[in-house]
């Protein structure tokens, strides 16, 4: 079952309203020709970020 159908539409459109206000480009700010190495974390009772997804 997909992440967003087990999460449902409240907390789907509530994440991504929050995602899209982070604007993580500008917080980071990292020139444009540099790479930075991230890691994913995923929760282990989250119903959105699941291992599979990532």
């Amino acid at each position: 079952m997909p992440e967003w159908f087990r999460a449902g539409p409240r907390r789907v459109r509530r994440t991504m309203r929050l995602a899209l206000a982070d604007r993580l480009e500008d917080t980071l700010q990292v020139p444009p020709d540099q790479q930075v190495p991230v890691d994913v974390v995923v929760g282990e009772h989250d119903p959105l970020s699941t291992l599979e997804g990532t």
